[in-house]
């Protein structure tokens, strides 16, 4: 293992003081938070089970609607809010939206020429999201305010792929990890 790569895998398994991205624990609504890519299990299967699939009958109702821009990302929802990443001209832009209206809460934003591909991930009170050139953010998930970045390629010498970093960020075990240069 090269050098450069030693660091990186240090940098992911010294972040530590994460819960899992699991969450099991219906909210008061009934409702279970999918707060990282493909849901608290991993296997993009909802742990919900009080719903009737006869209201799906005739095709889903559309409650809202919102731009959040050009890319790839999925959402992330934690205790009625939802979180994204898309692209606006030369931007990334993560956006915290209310979950029942789609109303913007607020939105933070990253220069990135490339269109995001990986989804954010939300844990306590944090937002973390990687964009398509290798900066990991983590925002406050109530106000959006950055708590600190890293850029993954002048700071770990990650190297970039040519598509740009797409790896949604996991929380297991109490670390975040990363999918860089595999």
């Amino acid at each position: 293992m090269k050098h450069e790569h030693l660091l990186i895998a240090l940098f992911v398994l010294c972040l530590g003081g994460f819960s899992d991205c699991t969450n099991r624990v219906p909210q008061s609504d009934g409702s279970f938070d999918w707060t990282c890519w493909r849901g608290p299990d991993g296997n993009g299967i909802s742990q919900e089970t009080d719903w009737d699939p006869r209201a799906l009958a005739g095709g889903p109702q559309v409650m809202w609607e919102a731009d959040v821009g050009f890319g790839c990302s999925n959402v992330a929802i934690r205790d009625n809010r939802l979180y994204s990443i898309g692209q606006e001209a030369h931007d990334a832009v993560i956006l915290c939206l209310d979950a029942n209206t789609g109303k913007e809460m607020w939105r933070y934003v990253k220069n990135d020429s490339r269109w995001p591909q990986a989804t954010p991930t939300v844990d306590g009170n944090s937002v973390y999201a990687l964009t398509p050139e290798g900066i990991l953010l983590c925002l406050n998930s109530r106000n959006g305010r950055q708590r600190w970045q890293k850029d993954l390629v002048s700071e770990y010498g990650a190297v970039k792929p040519f598509y740009g970093f797409a790896g949604s960020p996991v929380i297991a075990g109490g670390l975040l990890i990363l999918n860089v240069n595999t």
